[in-house]
């Protein structure tokens, strides 16, 4: 994503949980986001907390509705 990403953490046996969906056994990685959010912030953009991996997306059959800007995910 960006050469300025220095440290990468990963994390095993999580739990994803977004309203009545539940993962268990999630893994994911972590990095310092704050220089994106930077150049984000330099654009008159909102920050961003993280990324939904396209794992995730194809799995719980994600549909994006960019004008409505929602995300549903059947489970």
């Amino acid at each position: 994503a960006s050469n300025e990403i220095n440290d990468i953490f990963y994390s095993k046996n999580n739990i994803l949980e977004i309203d009545d969906l539940k993962k268990n056994n999630f893994e994911i990685i972590l990095f310092d986001m704050s220089h994106i959010n930077k150049t984000f912030n330099h654009h008159a953009l909102e920050n961003i907390d993280g990324i939904i991996g396209g794992d995730i997306l194809k799995e719980f059959k994600a549909v994006i509705n960019y004008d409505k800007k929602n995300i549903k995910l059947k489970f």
